[in-house]
């Protein structure tokens, strides 16, 4: 049984043309993976710009409520009571509140509270703002681990496109060594004795 002739042609050219496939594929790669990570690094630069500027809102929304607690210590220093007349005797109110004069005074308070007491409305605001500036800090926290979470793994993946470059590198020296290869066979077996026979 006879094995037909390869076309050695075809196969070096083949040789040649994957060689250069080889190359561009070694050469563009890294490069467009280079250029995404880099846009992906910006993107995360810009975010946490933004993050900076929403602290220092917040900061300034701290200096406001810092204010408030000053104006509602100032008010609430107008109003003069006794340390002792803090404590409480359950037995005295308890009888008290048999009294109907007694619990319309205390329904009044509770209806009124704002009016009676307008420091009781700042207080209201001022625990509303506190609640809002801590929520807008667990925010921003969550926000500054995603950013720098992404910018691990950023670095991770320039650590992998290096990684990606040096067998790029092999790959090019490769690619190289196939095109060139592939070529001078083709020109030194098929070639030159096609342009032999030509001359005769």
């Amino acid at each position: 049984m006879e094995i037909p002739d390869l076309p050695t042609d075809n196969l070096y050219k083949f040789i040649s043309i994957f060689g250069l496939i080889i190359c561009l594929y070694s050469i563009t790669i890294p490069f467009l993976k280079l250029n995404s990570i880099e846009i992906e690094v910006q993107n995360n630069n810009g975010e946490a710009n933004l993050l900076e500027q929403e602290v220092k809102s917040i900061e300034g929304d701290d200096r406001a409520i810092d204010y408030k607690i000053r104006e509602i210590r100032n008010e609430l220093g107008k109003y003069k009571y006794d340390t002792t007349s803090l404590i409480i005797d359950l037995e005295k109110y308890k009888k008290q509140l048999y009294k109907k004069d007694y619990r319309d005074y205390i329904e009044f308070i509770n209806k009124y509270e704002e009016i009676v007491f307008p420091v009781t409305k700042k207080i209201k605001e001022l625990d509303s703002l506190v609640e809002k500036q801590k929520s807008n800090k667990r925010e921003i926290q969550k926000k500054l681990i995603l950013v720098s979470n992404k910018n691990n793994l950023a670095s991770l993946k320039i650590k992998q496109t290096k990684r990606l470059l040096n067998y790029s590198i092999m790959g090019l020296a490769l690619g190289s060594i196939l095109v060139v290869f592939g070529f001078a066979q083709w020109y030194l077996k098929i070639q030159k004795p096609l342009d032999a026979q030509l001359k005769k």
